[in-house]
């Protein structure tokens, strides 16, 4: 399942509430992109504050180079359950939150019967060296709003 969240809230109760249902589903894996604002330093506090560090899933472990991922049932038994991705690159280094266009490529279909192609910040959509793909669609009434 994929959704978008805009939040009114302060980002700790979120992630509260996906902690709550990582401790309730122990098989479930979650990934959170985040469109990053954020001074550095403050994520990995509100990280820790939630709980959520004990579901991280490192970014040392992440496929460099075209590597494999992890199959899920290894990511579920080491309880590595969360993969957590910033829009700003230099977070990688500083605070060890993966920045998602080192490891993801996304197609950008605007609407439901345009062709598809890689985004704009993305490598080519079908790059041989990422293998973790975001597929988004947006209706014409999701374009709208923009």
């Amino acid at each position: 399942m994929f959704f978008f969240l805009f939040s009114q809230q302060p980002a700790i109760n979120v992630f509260k509430e996906i902690q709550t249902f990582l401790d309730a589903n122990p098989s479930e894996v979650v990934t959170i992109f985040l469109e990053d604002y954020t001074a550095t330093g403050s994520l990995p506090k509100v990280f820790n504050a939630s709980g959520l560090m004990k579901y991280w899933f490192p970014v040392s472990k992440m496929p460099k180079s075209g590597g494999n991922w992890p199959l899920l049932k290894d990511m579920i038994s080491q309880n590595q359950r969360l993969l957590v991705f910033t829009s700003k690159k230099s977070k990688e280094a500083s605070e060890g939150i993966a920045y998602e266009w080192n490891y993801v490529v996304e197609n950008q279909c605007r609407f439901q019967y345009m062709p598809c192609f890689n985004g704009l910040q993305s490598f080519p959509f079908f790059s041989s060296t990422l293998l973790l793909t975001r597929f988004a669609l947006y209706t014409q009434m999701e374009m709208m709003v923009w």
